[in-house]
């Protein structure tokens, strides 16, 4: 699947505006990938590993392949992801994601 600017901006606003409208201060990746494929914004494939369509973005957000979802942490490759409502995102998080040469979308 290509995953474009625009498809990683749509993901990231949906995100950023459901955690704003049910006050949560963040969401794990397959809750993130569970609520997009319910709102057919990225279907997750039910033959693979739940939440691994979700989870490729946000790989290949971290390699730098594409823009990262806005919000996106993970503390070092293999561990678990969390979605920040980016104005609650702790900016020593952004800070190293960005150090590593992650580009969040805009």
């Amino acid at each position: 699947m290509i995953y474009t600017d625009e498809l990683i901006s749509e993901i990231s606003q949906f995100l950023q505006i459901y955690l704003e409208e049910n006050e949560i201060e963040f969401l794990s990746a397959i809750d993130s990938a569970s609520i997009l494929d319910k709102a057919n914004i990225l279907k997750d494939n039910i033959f693979v590993v739940p939440g691994g369509r979700f989870t490729e973005v946000l790989r290949r957000g971290r390699k730098g392949l594409i823009p990262m979802v806005r919000g996106a942490y993970q503390s070092s490759p293999g561990k678990s992801w969390k979605i920040f409502l980016e104005k609650r995102m702790p900016i020593k998080f952004k800070n190293e994601m960005i150090s590593i040469g992650v580009r969040y979308v805009k």
